[in-house]
């Protein structure tokens, strides 16, 4: 190529290139405009398919200069649809598009039962110009029919009950507590309920909603529990609270995907009562229950000790009692007897929810394991009771055998039934049962701490021949706690006293012994500026006299001993150490031929909730008050001392 060439294709190439730029300056708008979107079904579900459940419908789409910004779909039975889509299309109410940015959507095609429905479904797209897909019928549009069933009437139960519980229609048989609100022991009033459809298949289930409302049977009123008529949720159980005293009716709908409703709700009927003893002004105090034969060999007259029980509450003087809480009327109402002494007879609820403390007591030494099914539904009455706030102190001979149907002999905790472990505190034991264990050898009670008095036998009220006079009782148990009785936690059970056996009654006095200050290394709490822990070099501890810090020049208070452990309490100052000289005078039993001397024999248990107020409280005495020494007043001091426990607000 010469120079000339090449000069004259240079200057052509720049020309051009110098108009194409002027011309770019002047175009003005877009010679090609927005395209539409497009938009099509999957091949899943095929044109034509019939439905017994909501199908899930699946489309794509896409667009050739921007994007689809949001799908919509028309689902329409009518013949319009049917007969002429086009037409359909054009002159649709645009109110009628569904939009959806899926690609996906559950399509319920509604229908009437026992019908099929012919659906016309109608899909369109549209891009972030605004433009929609133009209508192509063959691609838009597709027929699906739909037939459906009625669900069947939901199966309810009572949450307490078995599986093999659901029904139609269930009425709870027994009574049931119902409190202000739930507590930690009290879930409230829980209900479950069920049901299936006609139209389910293995591998489809057809999703089902529900509702329910709550009927007052009394007044016929729809209680606050209930839902509006026409909402329905997916749930499938209910917990209720705050009900009045009477009958109420828990009704449940059903309905489908294709929103068609049961032909008959299930329901369930229950009676519940809301407790007197948490209303002040209807409060009642002492409900005795009796449970002691009244007649039987190497018994005492029943009767008898009724009116023991009768006489000894009568004796006590209302104005030492503390708190004011704790005084009662003996006029048969706030104070009443209630005789179970042949077991066919059990607490009813409509009595014990009057009552702020049962008092239990079963002096005779019978077997009651036959009695299997009343024994349940009295220790199922006294859980209720106490879930809901009640107290509960038993009494007795043969505790463990004869009234809670446990086996003679040690009893290990995973054997121990569930209301003594969990409502007592009660972990273990030995049931005793004469003469299996040994010759009658109960004769008192040493106190855990120094506000209970020494029990001692009465021996003008043994039991009568055949049985030896041993100057004992026979058949008194001794247990094991479950916690320990520090009170750091929620829930402790504390000892009240000790078995006292006719074979180790030697007693010992120690007077100014060097004990020891314990702390957290020993497993007990370090000292602090008001209160210590001390052990002493002797265990089997029956009284503390005194307990002087020699070191510090101060002597403390005894609040409570243990087997060979004293709490004591001091004026403020400085804690007291390990290290400090101690002088501490005592009385302690020396040895124990006999396992049970010196184990529990009564407890007291402390149920708190997070907040440190009071559940319940409940006791357990595994001796029988009857035959005890009470020249002095000593039960009626420990009566008062065990009412003290129960009522007051602090402890």
């Amino acid at each position: 190529m010469n120079s000339r060439t090449i000069m004259i294709t240079i200057f052509v190439v720049a020309f051009a290139g110098i108009i194409f730029w002027q011309g770019c300056g002047k175009m003005e708008g877009d010679p090609i405009g927005n395209q539409p979107p497009n938009v099509r079904f999957i091949n899943v579900p095929v044109n034509g398919d019939t439905f017994n459940y909501a199908p899930i419908v699946y489309w794509i789409g896409d667009d050739p200069d921007g994007f689809v910004e949001y799908y919509s779909y028309i689902d329409d039975t009518t013949e319009a649809s049917r007969n002429d889509p086009d037409g359909f299309i054009e002159s649709v109410d645009p109110s009628r598009w569904v939009d959806t940015v899926a690609t996906e959507a559950t399509i319920y095609l509604l229908t009437d039962e026992g019908d099929t429905t012919e659906h016309t479904f109608f899909i369109r797209a549209t891009d972030d110009d605004g433009a929609h897909s133009e209508f192509d019928r063959t691609q838009h549009v597709r027929t699906y029919y739909r037939t459906n069933l009625a669900p069947y009437t939901p199966e309810i139960k009572w949450e307490a009950w078995p599986d093999d519980s659901f029904s139609t229609g269930n009425t709870i048989p027994d009574t049931l507590f119902c409190i202000d609100s739930t507590t930690t022991n009290w879930g409230g009033i829980g209900f479950i309920w069920r049901a299936s459809d006609p139209d389910d298949r293995e591998l489809n289930i057809i999703p089902l909603e529900f509702r329910y409302i709550l009927v007052d049977e009394d007044s016929n009123l729809v209680e606050q529990w209930s839902m509006d008529e026409e909402e329905y949720e997916n749930v499938q159980n209910l917990t209720i609270y705050n009900l009045e005293t009477g009958w109420y009716t828990l009704w449940v709908w059903s309905r489908d995907d294709g929103f068609t409703l049961c032909h008959e709700p299930g329901y369930i009927s229950f009676y519940v009562i809301k407790p007197e003893f948490l209303n002040p002004d209807n409060a009642r105090h002492l409900l005795l229950y009796d449970e002691t034969k009244n007649t039987g060999i190497g018994n005492w007259d029943g009767l008898l000790v009724d009116e023991f029980y009768w006489n000894l509450l009568d004796s006590i003087p209302q104005e030492q009692l503390y708190p004011e809480a704790a005084r009662f009327v003996m006029d048969g109402v706030d104070v009443i007897f209630w005789d179970n002494s042949d077991l066919n007879n059990p607490l009813p609820y409509s009595l014990i929810h009057y009552y702020k403390l049962v008092i239990m007591y079963d002096e005779d030494k019978e077997n009651s394991s036959g009695y299997a099914e009343e024994l349940d539904y009295r220790n199922s009455i006294l859980s209720d009771y106490m879930d809901v706030g009640g107290n509960v102190w038993i009494i007795g001979r043969r505790m463990l055998v004869g009234s809670f149907g446990q086996s003679e002999g040690p009893i290990v905790q995973a054997n121990m039934s569930n209301i003594l472990l969990n409502y007592f505190g009660i972990s273990g034991g030995i049931g005793a049962n004469w003469p299996s264990y040994g010759q009658p050898e109960f004769i008192g009670a040493f106190p855990a701490t120094q506000d209970f008095p020494i029990l001692e036998i009465d021996t003008l009220r043994l039991p009568p021949p055949p049985f030896p006079q041993y100057s004992a009782v026979s058949d008194v148990d001794v247990v094991s706690r479950r916690i320990s009785s520090i009170p750091s936690f929620f829930n402790f059970t504390f000892t009240s006293y000790y078995f006292n056996s006719i074979y180790t009654s030697e007693q010992d006095t120690v007077i100014g012994e060097n004990s020891t200050v314990m702390n957290l290394g020993s497993g007990w709490p370090d000292p602090t500026e008001t209160q210590c822990f001390i052990q002493t070099e002797n265990s089997g501890l029956i009284e503390v006299y005194r307990v002087e810090n020699v070191t510090k020049g101060v002597e403390g208070e005894v609040i409570w001993i243990l087997t060979d452990v004293v709490n004591v309490s001091y004026d403020v100052g400085d804690p007291w150490e390990v290290s400090d000289v101690l002088s501490v005078d005592y009385r302690f039993n020396p040895h124990s031929s006999s396992e049970f001397h010196l184990q529990p024999c009564g407890t007291f248990k402390i149920s708190m909730a997070n907040d440190f107020t009071f559940l319940y409280r409940s006791a357990f005495t595994t001796f029988p008050l009857y035959p005890l020494d009470n020249s002095q007043g000593q039960v009626r001091d420990m009566f008062m001392v065990m009412l003290y426990l129960f009522f007051s607000p602090y402890l």
